[in-house]
């Protein structure tokens, strides 16, 4: 099998490509620049190449190159249904130690987080494209954006503490558990005496 044959075997089997992945095989990169002269592929951030069959997913994309990013705050908000507001900038939490690339830290609002909490209430939720992205649960983010609200939008904040409380789903024991982890649960009280 030659160079070009195992890119498109890579693309073909997982519609994405990553110049790291051309590294692994002892691939030069010049294939890249005549593939995407040839129209198959696409770049849709540094290091990253999609297949002229995929739908441009630019989260999905990016949290695949950058695992360590979380979506959060106004971000999972949206994806919970705790907010009818598509987010300008998507939110993502990352571990302080994370030294956040420059093109992230331009298109991304960031939070930063002790890496031991960093993995507190993690999970995986479809996107609008169907594709699996982390996001932080419903109790973690209520706790977040209570951590974050002098950095937030106060009719989002508001009306997702609203809508979580009115919420059938709500759990109140996990919410309580990730507020003392989080040291937000003084100020969590007091939000929540005024809703309910």
């Amino acid at each position: 099998m030659n160079n070009m044959d195992k890119i498109l075997k890579i693309l073909e089997d997982n519609g994405i490509l990553f110049t790291s992945d051309l590294k692994r095989l002892n691939i030069p990169r010049t294939y890249l620049s005549k593939l995407e002269k040839q129209g198959e592929i696409e770049r849709v951030s540094r290091g990253v190449y999609i297949s002229k069959n995929m739908i441009d997913d630019e989260i999905y994309y990016v949290q695949l190159k950058f695992p360590n990013i979380i979506y959060s705050h106004e971000t999972a908000l949206f994806m919970h249904g705790l907010s009818d507001r598509t987010p300008i900038k998507y939110s993502i939490t990352v571990p302080s130690t994370y030294k956040v690339p420059k093109n992230i830290k331009e298109k991304y609002k960031v939070f930063y987080i002790r890496p031991e909490l960093h993995n507190v209430g993690i999970m995986l939720a479809k996107n609008s494209f169907g594709h699996d992205v982390k996001i932080y649960n419903v109790e973690r983010t209520i706790c977040d954006i209570i951590r974050s609200r002098s950095k937030m939008d106060l009719q989002i904040f508001y009306d997702a503490l609203k809508r979580y409380t009115k919420s059938k789903t709500l759990d109140y024991l996990t919410l309580n558990e990730y507020a003392k982890e989080l040291k937000v649960d003084k100020i969590l009280r007091k939000y929540l005496e005024v809703l309910l």
